[in-house]
């Protein structure tokens, strides 16, 4: 029998679309079915441009990684905000996945 502290658990990764309003959330919502093919645990937000609100739900979802999928301009200072309010939360190991899409 495997000791508690050895088992493994699926990987957990919310997943956004940070852009445009112009443009289709198609491409995240690609990508969170293709990691969830691959056995990865989803929290789907959507459209989302709200750093404490990612945040938020990558701390109350326990997440390994967001993976934020970016249109059109402005992402750095969504991916500096979320940097911080990660750390805000106590969330500093959540890896931050940056997909650029058309």
């Amino acid at each position: 029998m495997t000791p508690p502290s050895l088992t493994l658990r699926k990987r957990r990764s919310v997943v956004v679309f940070a852009g445009d309003a112009r443009v289709s959330d198609r491409a995240a919502r690609a990508l969170a079915g293709s990691l969830e093919a691959a056995g990865v645990e989803i929290v789907y937000l959507g459209r989302e441009s709200s750093a404490r609100r990612i945040a938020a739900s990558a701390a109350e979802a326990r997440a390994d990684s967001v993976e934020v999928c970016v249109a059109g301009g402005g992402a750095v200072l969504l991916l500096r905000a979320l940097l911080r309010e990660l750390k805000g939360v106590d969330r500093r190991e959540v890896s931050i996945v940056v997909h650029r899409v058309q």
